[in-house]
């Protein structure tokens, strides 16, 4: 049982005015059996008597109070234990539209906050995760994500982008695909597939380099929006070469002499 403050006074003043009244009763009790000429023995038996109704009372007080304080416990969690209240629900447009304008806003250029995650988008992300050392590439807008930009402003420096990290599939996808526009464009990045090699990279600067572009060597959202703008140029340049037609069969004829031996 637990006692506050206030309580034990309370027990305490209570026992105090118990003593003295037992004091009081046992005074009286000799007054009396003196007066009345009654044997100490039973003046005894009458003071326990006293004695013993007061402190049946008493534990009796205190269960009672003990009751009410067990019991109150239960009311206060019966108040507390609130019904959960509903959050808001968050959609993925909105989680996206949210790192396009973080990102944004910290110079990765992941296109408009329209809330759709297309390459460009993708790739200010990878982007981003290199520069902080992101434990798993995934290229993939999320809560945590959004979380991690808000959340991790302050930090000014970014880590070597040289250490190898895990990719998702989505990371990879990028990837290829930018390798595909290096390849369709005349650059060397390797071996098509979604892994970050030191040829990707090299192609990359080359490309920077040719495109007056800051030099980063690393996927990003400038860089895949050049690109695709220049492939898209390139096809439009490409001439488009007209079909041969068709040669006719032309019949020989054998030679007059050999059709008359004949």
């Amino acid at each position: 049982m637990q006692w506050t403050s206030a309580k034990l006074m309370a027990m305490c003043s209570m026992l105090m005015l118990i003593s003295v009244a037992i004091n009081m009763m046992a005074l009286q009790s000799n007054r009396r059996g003196r007066d009345a000429g009654v044997s100490p023995l039973a003046m005894a038996r009458e003071s326990d008597a006293s004695i013993h109704a007061i402190s049946v009372a008493t534990d009796a007080t205190i269960e009672s109070d003990g009751a009410a304080t067990a019991a109150r416990p239960a009311v206060l969690n019966a108040q507390v234990s609130l019904p959960p209240s509903s959050e808001p629900v968050v959609s993925a447009a909105d989680i996206v539209r949210g790192v396009q304008r973080e990102l944004n806003a910290r110079g990765y250029d992941a296109g408009s906050a329209d809330g759709v995650q297309g390459l460009v988008t993708r790739a200010a992300i990878l982007a981003y995760e290199q520069d902080y050392g992101l434990a798993t590439l995934t290229a993939a807008a999320s809560q945590d994500l959004l979380s991690r930009i808000v959340l991790g402003s302050s930090a000014t420096s970014v880590t070597n982008r040289r250490v190898v990290a895990n990719t998702t599939g989505e990371a990879e996808a990028v990837i290829r695909s930018v390798k595909q526009y290096l390849a369709a464009l005349g650059y060397q990045p390797g071996k098509i597939d979604g892994a970050l090699t030191p040829q990707l990279a090299r192609a990359i600067r080359e490309f920077e380099m040719d495109q007056k572009l800051p030099e980063s060597s690393r996927i990003s959202g400038p860089l895949v929006s050049r690109l695709m703008r220049q492939q898209g140029q390139a096809a439009l340049a490409k001439p488009i070469q007209a079909k041969p037609a068709a040669a006719k069969p032309v019949a020989v004829k054998p030679p007059a002499g050999r059709a008359a031996q004949r």
